[in-house]
């Protein structure tokens, strides 16, 4: 017997280190925060290497904290994402309810016009689901010119999500 749970406490271990270690999640096939820094460090470089402009849109779900999206509903929410991205987007889970597009050569109207887009595509989604997004974005117009990295990028459009103005910046 003390062999048997021994045993399932390996393997459940096995599978937490597994979970964590994931680069993408297997419910919706977006990156997991860890896969989206690994990813957004080579997007982040090639667009500054290239001098093209890069943007970053974070999509959160709109509700107060005690009706916040359960774990299901996010999932489907992911999924809905995973098919209304383009190849070239890279996407991903940031938090447990912040969603991010990450859109190489892609500048300030592209961002704006990336955010309306998604939230115009997942519109039935998102109704049926019973869910509003909130948004934000940064964009650059010259990744080589600014200093920012793949960490930051994604602070500053999750902030922007989260004071509430949906506003983004171009920097």
């Amino acid at each position: 017997m003390l062999a048997r749970v021994e045993a399932f406490v390996r393997a459940t271990e096995t599978m937490r280190r597994s979970r964590e270690d994931a680069l993408l999640e297997d419910e919706t096939g977006l990156y997991t925060s860890r896969g989206l820094l690994l990813r957004l460090r080579e997007v982040v470089a090639d667009a500054a290497r290239r001098r093209q402009p890069l943007a970053c849109v974070v999509f959160t779900p709109d509700a107060a904290p005690e009706s916040r999206p359960d774990g299901e509903t996010l999932a489907r929410l992911g999924a809905a994402f995973r098919r209304a991205g383009r190849d070239s987007d890279v996407l991903g889970r940031l938090s447990q309810d912040e969603f991010v597009v990450v859109a190489p050569a892609t500048g300030e109207a592209g961002a704006r016009r990336l955010a309306e887009r998604l939230t115009g595509v997942l519109a039935a989604d998102l109704e049926l689901l019973g869910v509003r997004l909130r948004t934000g974005f940064t964009a650059v117009e010259d990744a080589s010119e600014t200093r920012l990295d793949e960490a930051e990028l994604l602070a500053r459009t999750s902030g922007r999500t989260r004071d509430g103005n949906g506003s983004g910046a171009q920097h």
